[in-house]
């Protein structure tokens, strides 16, 4: 959806992570997908552009999304680790990523029990696959929410933005 980006920065995401003091980018997706070649050569070159025009901590990249954009996190997280150093997934299915290259960034998994249109379990299930393989990964439950009530989803980004705030640090 065009412009959809931005709009869900400025409601959700700007007031749970302004506290990060970011430059904040929000692109729309321009195909099906965000693992589609296309999306992912259009975020690199988005990113080329203003890593050039900004000076941007290489150690504190964090990439999120929900839905549809979450499952575009695990994916850009999984495909450009030497990038993103932190991943915050919201209410985003993994699909058919390999296990072995997720988590491999400290990565904050938020999903809700209510949401249906993305089921909770493959979320909590991989999130649960992660920690055995001892990657530093934390799952939050949310109860009550339906997909579409991405703002209840503000406080729990903003607990996932400090916990990857504090692997930076360490």
């Amino acid at each position: 959806m065009p412009f959809y980006g931005a709009k869900f920065m400025m409601a959700i995401v700007l007031p749970a992570l302004k506290e990060l003091d970011a430059i904040m980018v929000a692109p729309d997706c321009p195909a099906r997908a965000w693992g589609d070649p296309i999306a992912d050569r259009a975020v690199m070159a988005l990113l080329q552009n203003v890593f050039g025009e900004y000076a941007i901590d290489r150690r504190r990249i964090l990439v999120t999304g929900y839905s549809m954009g979450g499952r575009g996190t695990w994916f850009m997280a999984s495909q450009h680790a030497d990038l993103f150093t932190g991943a915050i997934v919201m209410a985003g299915a993994p699909g058919d990523l390999p296990l072995e290259k997720l988590g491999t960034i400290p990565t904050y998994v938020i999903h809700s029990r209510a949401d249906q249109v993305i089921p909770f379990e493959p979320a909590e299930r991989t999130t649960g696959q992660l920690e055995k393989l001892g990657r530093v990964v934390k799952f939050e439950a949310l109860d009550g929410l339906a997909h579409s009530q991405m703002g209840g989803y503000i406080d729990a980004l903003r607990r996932a933005g400090r916990w990857v705030a504090d692997r930076w640090g360490k």
